[in-house]
């Protein structure tokens, strides 16, 4: 059993979207539907757990359960209703909420090192993520993506079936809605494993 928590902090790669008549005439752009680019940065925090099996003190295999909020900024490009002139909108309320789930494997490469090499550890995980970029009158919170995660830490022992860790994350998630982008993640995570 692992658990991980720490800060994390998002962003995405430029987010193509429609904007409705309603949404573009709100924002003083026109009443016809209007095409936009937008990206989302932001910082918040992570947690996940795993729970798995451990081969001969080397290679762990697991299933992984996780989820992140962060707030931030969501900043927009949209030309008005002649796409004469483009606008830039900037959304302070914007947000990005994750869960996600799937199965892993970590490597610890130097379990008969006694030196500080000892209890480094490498990770790679896939599986599916629920969530995206909110913001304004925007919720993309139901959409479906692919997670793929890779961390690396270090593990201290505590004692014979308990050790504390430190490690970082990075996390992309590929969304399909609408157009592609993705959203990636850099966590900073305090790690607790019980053997």
């Amino acid at each position: 059993m692992s658990f991980d928590i720490g800060p994390a902090f998002v962003f995405s790669s430029d987010i193509d979207r429609e904007l409705s008549t309603t949404v573009a005439r709100d924002m003083g752009l026109g009443y016809v539907n209007l095409p936009s680019r937008g990206s989302y940065s932001g910082s918040g925090f992570g947690a996940q757990a795993k729970l798995g099996i451990l081969f001969k003190q080397y290679v762990a295999a697991y299933a992984i359960v996780g989820a992140f909020e962060s707030s931030g900024t969501y900043e927009l490009d949209a030309p008005d209703s002649t796409f004469t002139q483009k606008r830039k909108y900037k959304f302070n309320d914007g947000t990005s909420s994750h869960f996600y789930g799937g199965l892993g494997t970590m490597i610890y490469p130097f379990r008969d090192d006694e030196g500080f090499i000892n209890g480094l550890y490498f990770g790679f995980d896939l599986g599916l993520n629920i969530g995206g970029v909110s913001y304004d009158d925007y919720d993309g919170v139901g959409s479906v993506s692919s997670h793929l995660q890779l961390e690396i830490g270090k593990e201290f022992n505590v004692s014979k079936r308990w050790k504390l860790g430190v490690g970082l994350i990075g996390s992309r998630m590929s969304h399909f809605d609408g157009g592609e982008y993705s959203e990636y993640v850099l966590q900073l995570n305090f790690h607790v494993t019980r053997r």
